[in-house]
């Protein structure tokens, strides 16, 4: 696969708990505004953007899924190439501030070719299990693969559907998708709110 993979530590731009989720945010449109010119200037070729958030990190994640679907709305009407957009958000923490309880539901995924949420109600972080109708939830809480994974000391459930998603949700995506860039209801992809519980 031609793939360039790209990890972003922004722990230092975190800020209280109270603004994680808003520091979360400015740091996905600021990646997806580097990528973005980066693509533009070097006429890149890049075919699809694959935006992953983790916990809090949802919010800068689905921020730079938003932000490169705005960016990608004129060239689209200029016949312009543009890049495929795909969201996936594990143990999403989704609530924006102290009165943004509703955030993540009515946000997440929105704008994305294909958006999907791993979680797990055993998850101790609150709101990490809320349904986010934008997206294909897969509930791992039972998984048979679950009774294989021993937590890290000093963890909680909190790391699993990351654990679950890097050790066994890629291949699965692979062996359903290969290189298909899917779309809600395309025929391939599944609709957007559908819930899958993995065995």
């Amino acid at each position: 696969d031609d793939a360039f993979v790209t990890t972003f530590d922004w722990q230092e731009h975190r800020g209280t708990v109270l603004t994680a989720a808003y520091d979360s945010e400015a740091v996905g449109e600021t990646v997806a505004q580097c990528l973005w010119e980066n693509m533009s200037s070097k006429n890149s070729g890049i075919r699809s953007v694959h935006c992953v958030g983790i916990s809090v990190g949802a919010f800068a994640a689905n921020a730079m899924a938003m932000e490169i679907c705005r960016r990608r709305e004129p060239a689209q009407r200029d016949g312009t190439p543009v890049p495929y957009v795909r969201l996936t958000l594990l143990a999403p923490f989704t609530s924006r501030g102290v009165t943004g309880q509703s955030f993540g539901p009515d946000n997440f995924g929105t704008t994305a070719d294909y958006a999907v949420q791993f979680m797990t109600k055993e998850d101790p972080v609150p709101t990490t299990d809320t349904p986010l109708p934008q997206c294909i939830r897969y509930d791992i809480t039972s998984s048979k693969t679950r009774k294989d994974f021993v937590l890290p000391r000093g963890e909680s459930e909190h790391c699993w559907p990351l654990a679950h998603y890097a050790r066994h949700g890629l291949k699965v995506e692979k062996a359903r998708f290969g290189g298909a860039f899917v779309r809600h209801g395309d025929g391939i992809g599944l609709e957007r709110g559908a819930v899958v519980k993995v065995e």
